[in-house]
């Protein structure tokens, strides 16, 4: 105690929190330092849940507002009930509220701050605002930047804003609103109406309106849609139940087409079955059954099974000798003798009339469309 004040130095506890300095200055419903270790209490004061160091450090108890500043260009602070840890340079305690408001954007260059170095090979791209890190075992040090957060000692719960995008696997996931909401133990709630762009090299697909599950740096599942584009650039949406990450952590999205959908490949291709997205792949990979868009009464309308990547703008649909129809029956685009020989007929992509019945010509290859001719071609 001089004439001067009252200073200090030691460890500092209070209510909701836990200072220690060599320095304190005191008055009468405030205090500060110019470096110190802050330790904020859980709601129920049993263990700490945000741990931070080499903070300058303001606390008004009139107001109730604690305002803390890195002495380095960026601090790291500790998230020990969320399993994260956060590299900023700035944020504020509001005592009263129990939540730290953090506004951070630790920028700088390397001559005023070498550390930054060590930030930036940590960040996905150098986004801005403070990165958030997990560290939870898990999740492969899953990663993301946000310029502000709320963090709520009540649930123990960082809700992050800004968030541009939260790379994972070989995608980047776009949060709806830009919101993120980090629990306990590092879970991240489900990012609904989140965009998808897959992979991060090609950017080939974009899936959205998804609900999208991270699981970490190398996983995440979920559900979404997906524009399909036809050479009339008319748009049909595919609906994806089935998005993960596979064993060498690229993008796959599975679907399904049901008749009730009217689906179609093309103006000329009615197509019901399943659907893939590859993400190294531009074009997507369709197994079902394709149908021909024609009015011959006599011509049966069969779906013919085929797998291939299909691209909209120039579709070729394999037709080899095992085609199937969707009932499993063979399917020839032949011209048969019947088994009397008194008869010669033709078939396109549609059964013959008896098993017994040889083909004098057969067509495989690929089955497209000649626009100019108005007519299918194998």
């Amino acid at each position: 105690l001089q004439p001067i004040g009252l200073t200090g130095k030691g460890s500092l506890d209070i209510e909701k929190a836990v200072f220690a300095s060599q320095l304190f200055y005191f008055d009468a419903m405030a205090f500060n330092s110019d470096t110190t270790a802050f330790s904020l209490k859980s709601i129920d004061k049993s263990e700490f849940t945000l741990l931070g160091s080499n903070l300058n450090v303001k606390v008004n108890l009139t107001n109730q507002l604690g305002k803390f500043k890195s002495n380095s260009c960026f601090t790291v602070v500790d998230f020990p009930k969320n399993l994260y840890k956060s590299y900023l340079d700035r944020f504020e305690w509001k005592i009263n509220l129990d939540e730290v408001h953090i506004e951070s954007d630790p920028q700088s260059d390397s001559t005023t701050c070498p550390d930054i170095n060590q930030l930036n090979k940590l960040r996905d791209d150098k986004l801005p605002g403070a990165l958030y890190l997990s560290y939870h075992r898990g999740q492969d040090s899953l990663r993301f930047s946000s310029k502000k957060a709320i963090f709520k000692v009540a649930d123990n719960s960082i809700f992050a804003s800004e968030v541009e995008y939260i790379k994972v696997a070989d995608a980047s996931i776009f949060p709806k609103d830009k919101d993120v909401t980090i629990g306990l133990t590092a879970e991240m709630s489900t990012l609904n109406k989140s965009e998808v762009i897959a992979n991060n090299q090609t950017r080939y697909h974009k899936i959205f309106d998804s609900k999208i599950n991270i699981r970490g740096r190398k996983s995440y599942a979920g559900i979404g849609d997906y524009n399909y584009i036809d050479e009339n650039k008319n748009i049909q949406v595919i609906h994806f139940t089935d998005i993960h990450v596979d064993t060498t952590l690229q993008t796959i999205a599975i679907g399904k087409i049901v008749a009730d959908d009217n689906f179609t490949l093309s103006p000329v291709y009615a197509y019901q079955g399943d659907v893939q997205l590859n993400a190294a792949q531009k074009y997507l990979t369709f197994k079902g059954g394709v149908q021909l868009k024609q009015d011959c009464e006599k011509l049966p309308k069969e779906l013919a099974m085929f797998e291939a990547q299909i691209n909209p703008d120039t579709i070729y649909i394999p037709v080899t000798e095992n085609t199937k129809s969707l009932y499993g029956r063979g399917l020839f685009a032949a011209s048969f003798i019947t088994k009397d020989s008194s008869h010669i007929y033709s078939s396109f992509l549609t059964r013959r009339r008896d098993p017994n019945d040889e083909a004098l010509v057969r067509a495989t290859g690929f089955l497209y469309y000649n626009k100019n001719a108005d007519k299918y071609i194998i």
